[in-house]
């Protein structure tokens, strides 16, 4: 079946993404520190810091490239889950290029796939609990909310909050951009946890 293969190959992915943003906060914390002990006016090795930051960028890259494909299977997914058997009757299913730009249309974007993945979620299941549905339905809501600060709102904001390029600056920053990192852990997990209830529910509806 295309839905559960797609959502399998999905979630790991997912799982592939967040081991790499655990080594990233990881990374992140030799940098705080290294920086940390600057600012109080300890000596710390340009051979450290420059092997930190090397490693710092390797991983920042590996993590773009991969949630970047990662991205691309999540868009296959929307698409995939709502031209299921049960939710192709509704009025409501959308074709690809629609699909595409509910994610690409500025500001609608932030509410707009939200209520697309709530809608195929209710319909696509129907012979399952309605409060199950309704817990499915509102973990969605929260994940959703959770990527937003974590993602795009959150990183815009961090690069607004912080323009300079001090030290002190710098060690600032890093600790704000870990704390999103850690949202961003939550945030996958939570997502793993709807791509499993989903794979469930695609079991419980053959």
């Amino acid at each position: 079946m295309a839905l559960s293969r797609t959502t399998k190959h999905l979630r790991l992915l997912v799982i592939l993404v967040l081991v790499l943003e655990v080594a990233g906060i990881v990374l992140h914390f030799y940098q705080i520190d290294a920086l940390g002990l600057i600012i109080k006016g300890e000596f710390v090795s340009s051979v450290y810091i420059n092997k930190i930051s090397d490693w710092s960028y390797w991983q920042f890259v590996a993590h773009l490239a991969l949630y970047s494909f990662a991205g691309l299977f999540f868009l296959r997914w929307t698409y995939t889950s709502q031209i299921g058997a049960v939710f192709s009757k509704s009025n409501t299913s959308k074709s690809l290029k629609e699909v595409l730009v509910l994610w690409f249309i500025p500001f609608f974007n932030l509410f707009r796939p939200l209520q697309h993945i709530r809608a195929f979620s209710l319909q696509q299941f129907q012979s399952t609990d309605i409060k199950a549905i309704k817990n499915y339905r509102s973990l969605i809501t929260i994940w959703w909310f959770l990527w937003l600060i974590s993602g795009p709102v959150g990183r815009y904001l961090a690069h607004l909050s912080f323009p300079n390029e001090s030290v002190v600056a710098s060690y600032t920053y890093l600790i704000f951009y870990v704390f999103l990192e850690f949202l961003s852990i939550i945030t996958a997990i939570l997502f793993l946890v709807i791509l499993g209830r989903q794979l469930h529910f695609i079991r419980g509806n053959k």
